[in-house]
């Protein structure tokens, strides 16, 4: 019996870590306890779908602190490898590399031109109630604090 339950350990452990992992859902930002530094935005709703194996849609719909409705979206394949962004100046190329894990976590590093202009750090709470991106650029750090609808 305790080979048994060796060999199916791992399998629960990595089932409970995808499990745990689930980023999909509406998602309403919280502005009191994010830090938007100079952001213009007053409120927000981020919705993540999974669309395939590793990829997913993201609608982020935000209202400007002068009550100016703006809609954003992004795919985002979460396979670790570099996967090319639209870019107003084609000269430049930029590329987005999403990894999943460890844990409950998610990591985006957006490039241009082979320089790092942004990196992102999606985390789940352990209740996956709450999901927190922390976004890095040369500039500074913006935290966006989102709870599960």
């Amino acid at each position: 019996m305790r080979p048994f339950l060796s060999r199916l350990l791992p399998v629960f452990v990595i089932v409970g870590t995808i499990a745990a992992a689930d980023f999909t859902g509406t998602w309403k930002l919280n502005p009191e306890k994010s830090k938007l530094g100079n952001r213009d935005i007053s409120r927000g709703t981020l919705s993540i779908r999974q669309t395939g194996p590793d990829t997913f849609a993201s609608a982020l719909d935000y209202v400007t602190r002068s009550g100016e409705k703006r809609h954003d979206e992004s795919v985002r394949i979460c396979d670790g490898k570099p996967h090319p962004l639209p870019a107003l100046d084609t000269s430049k190329p930029a590329t987005a590399i999403c990894q999943l894990g460890p844990g409950s976590t998610r990591k985006v590093v957006e490039t241009k031109s082979d320089k790092v202009v942004a990196e992102m750090t999606s985390t789940l709470s352990p209740d996956g109630k709450v999901l927190t991106n922390v976004w890095k650029y040369e500039d500074g750090e913006i935290v966006f604090v989102f709870e599960k609808q």
